[in-house]
């Protein structure tokens, strides 16, 4: 039995531009049945018609031959694009650059769904090793590049920069090799929709690419989920201190060595959804005299309807935290709980932590959290309720609650007391735990 491989052109014509479709048959000669193997579509110019998909063939390879403007939605969704087959000289294609997709100069478009593989996070099989976007590309389109997997897509940065771009548009993206490769472009907007590079790198095991968000200093909102992926060392992406509206759970994980000293929330700040904080990793977080918001956190959550999660719960990383007075509350009732690793919480006296005081639930290293500035009757109606459900932080003292045994001590100054109370362990074993407030 022998197989021989054998080029035909199976489609061509106007897409917008030009095009033509060649399928790679697989040929056995002893039984001659012939199967398709590969196949490659080359393009010259835009891209505003499918119509080689009549044809039911998977794209293995795509070359561009020449620039047009733009690239249609859904023009490639769902394609299995890998540019593997290295040799194309049997259709005239002498310069095919295997496992890269350049997409040329004068692009300014790229579609909805365009280059999407998945809108749920599957993966091809096999990567591409680069995509290389144009300076002139200005929009991105939902879903353009959603679940395709590369070593690196890298956009020339002598251009203007992507001045619109859809939700999901680079989520689920595999950027693998992270030492050599990257996920680089560049902005000129001022808003990074909702999931635009959710889990963006670095799933299924794979070492994430360095991920360079260049020209962002404009970046004033980030929506829900929409830099929510694992970034390491060196890549560059947001001052968010410039940030006015932080989406839920909107913030990257980064690696250990870029740990921020101390991260100042913007004055202007108009909004600050659930958990949006969550991966914020600084050691010391103010909270200044705000201009705009009145309370910390919202009630309820906008997408879900149910009772929100505060801005900063579950955060691990903080260890200082300095309300300014000119904060009235915590709108959310989690607004800084479960934060393991806050040690010291500056909090205006007359702080509301509303109304089933949980606004520091949980919070605090094996049992420290030191509150400072509260005046004695305000503690009252800062903290939880029930010092029986105790699970670790000063935060559980209902201080005028002789009746479960807490009480309090207050020296002339006003400034320190000295909280004692009792945790029930067991179903009959009291400890007694010693706690001072500042």
């Amino acid at each position: 039995m022998a197989i021989v491989y054998e080029w035909r052109l199976a489609d061509s014509g106007d897409c917008g531009g030009t095009y033509e479709f060649w399928i790679n048959y697989r040929i056995n000669t002893t039984t001659g049945v012939t199967t398709p193997y590969r196949s490659a579509l080359l393009i010259d110019g835009s891209v505003t018609s499918t119509p080689w998909k009549s044809l039911n063939v998977p794209v293995d390879n795509l070359y561009f031959l020449s620039a047009g403007t733009t690239i249609c939605d859904n023009a490639f969704k769902g394609e299995p694009i890998n540019n593997s087959y290295s040799d194309l000289s049997a259709i005239g294609f002498y310069d095919a650059t295997p496992y890269i997709i350049t997409i040329p100069e004068n692009f300014t478009t790229i579609g909805d769904y365009a280059f999407c593989y998945s809108e749920t996070g599957s993966n091809p099989t096999v990567p591409l090793y680069d995509i290389n976007l144009p300076s002139s590309l200005t929009s991105v389109g939902e879903y353009a590049f959603a679940g395709r997997w590369a070593r690196g897509i890298t956009q020339a940065l002598s251009g203007a920069g992507i001045s619109s771009l859809g939700k999901y548009a680079f989520a689920w993206v595999h950027c693998i090799q992270g030492d050599t490769y990257e996920l680089s472009i560049k902005l000129n907007l001022t808003e990074i929709p909702d999931h635009a590079f959710y889990e963006a790198t670095g799933r299924q095991g794979f070492t994430p690419a360095v991920v360079k968000l260049h020209n962002a200093q404009t970046i004033t909102k980030i929506g829900n989920y929409g830099l929510n992926t694992s970034f390491p060392s060196g890549s560059d992406i947001i001052d968010f201190e410039q940030v006015l509206y932080f989406g839920k759970r909107c913030l990257p994980t980064y690696d250990d060595s870029d740990t921020l000293a101390s991260f100042t929330l913007n004055p202007n700040a108009t909004y600050l959804g659930p958990s949006c904080f969550y991966n914020l990793k600084a050691n010391v977080v103010n909270l200044p005299a705000p201009n705009v918001l009145h309370s910390i956190g919202e009630y309820y959550d906008p997408e879900t309807g149910a009772v929100a999660e505060g801005p900063f719960y579950y955060n691990t990383y903080i260890k200082r935290l300095i309300i300014d007075p000119g904060w009235l509350g915590a709108g959310s009732l989690t607004a800084f709980a479960n934060m393991s690793n806050l040690e010291y919480a500056y909090v205006p006296y007359r702080f509301y932590c509303g109304s089933s005081y949980n606004a520091f639930y949980n919070s605090g290293p094996r049992g420290l959290l030191v509150i400072d500035n509260y005046q004695g009757y305000d503690l009252y109606n800062t903290l939880p309720v029930d010092p029986w459900h105790w699970a670790g932080s000063v935060h559980y003292l209902r201080t005028r609650n002789t009746g479960r045994k807490a009480t309090w001590f207050r020296k002339k100054n006003g400034t320190v007391y000295k909280m004692r109370f009792f945790k029930k362990t067991g179903a009959n074993e009291v400890k007694e735990m010693v706690m001072y407030v500042k």
